[in-house]
């Protein structure tokens, strides 16, 4: 059986499938889809199903057509797109492990090898490139020649994700064990905060890494400032502005305008009828939209602002949603 991994649009108030960018391959899987920081771009995925091991990677525009498709050498492990669609690769070959960053077009920009570190995670901005590495150690390289910039020991016993940058990657972000919430600069700053009650590791970061979001409806600033704005088992989503987020809990998606002092709720969306659960989101730029992929694995689009469900799209992989848009 052959895979096919289409790419949908959504342009109020419905999905459709044209332009048609698809895949029809025999020789690969789908791995995964992860949109760049600022949602201008998705990169998807793919492995070799035959030997020797290789990596295919199609990285998906605002508008729904292709940027570029090309296969890599290697085993996939870790990936990141930034917002030009250069994708960073932690890949393997053999016994040797390689950090490799696709240009814009997808050629091989530059390649570092790393067979001496163990790779935890990595992210991508559009100046710098981050490996998070097992013992709590960040390394930033130039996005522009693989050089290396900056190490940091972060003096955490270890690092967890997901892992995130902000736009141009001079911040990371990630868990730094026990629940909290790790903020690295390129130049060396490290932040460490430990939320109440076990909150959990961060879901989403803004452009500019100044808050995350994390589970149980918690929010955590880069410069200390802690929100929480739910409850138990719920989750929250940062919009990349910064300037809001949405909760989801209790068959419903609740909008929120942050800021560094408290929140305010703006708007309460039900799901659509027979959708329950939420296996994986993404909210807007500017927090009008959301997009929900439910139990049933059906990715639904909501308008916040308006308070509204408006269309919906089965998706048989029932993969991660993810959005790239300018609202």
């Amino acid at each position: 059986m052959a895979l096919k991994v289409k790419s949908f649009v959504f342009e109020d108030p419905n999905f459709h499938d044209t332009p048609t960018v698809e895949n029809e391959e025999v020789a690969y899987q789908f791995i995964d889809q992860r949109r760049s920081p600022m949602q201008k771009k998705i990169a998807v995925i793919m492995k070799s199903t035959t030997s020797p091991p290789g990596t295919r990677v199609k990285v998906i525009k605002e508008d729904g057509t292709e940027q570029y498709e090309v296969d890599v050498d290697g085993d996939p492990n870790k990936w990141a797109v930034n917002d030009y669609g250069e994708v960073l690769l932690y890949v393997t070959h053999d016994s040797t492990k390689e950090l490799k960053l696709l240009a814009a077009t997808g050629d091989v920009k530059w390649t570092v090898d790393v067979s001496d570190l163990s790779i935890r995670g990595v992210a991508v901005g559009t100046s710098y490139a981050i490996a998070f590495i097992s013992g709590a150690t960040l390394r930033f390289y130039s996005t522009a020649n693989g050089n290396l910039v900056k190490e940091v020991s972060t003096g955490r016993p270890e690092v967890y994700g997901p892992y995130f940058c902000s736009h141009d990657g001079y911040w990371a972000v990630c868990d730094g064990q026990d629940y909290t919430t790790l903020f690295v600069s390129v130049d060396g700053d490290v932040y460490c905060y430990d939320p109440p009650d076990n909150r959990g590791a961060p879901r989403t970061t803004d452009a500019y890494a100044s808050v995350v979001g994390t589970a149980k409806g918690y929010l955590v600033f880069r410069t200390g400032e802690m929100v929480e704005i739910g409850t138990g088992d719920d989750f929250v989503w940062v919009a990349p502005s910064g300037d809001c987020a949405m909760l989801i809990r209790e068959q419903k998606i609740e909008l929120y305008s942050i800021w560094r002092a408290g929140f305010a709720k703006m708007t309460e969306t039900p799901f659509a009828a027979d959708q329950t659960g939420c296996i994986s989101a993404d909210i807007s730029f500017y927090g009008k939209y959301a997009l929900i992929l439910h139990n049933t694995c059906d990715v639904c689009v909501y308008d916040l602002k308006a308070q509204e469900y408006k269309d919906s799209v089965h998706n048989a992989l029932c993969s991660r949603a993810v959005m790239v848009c300018a609202d």
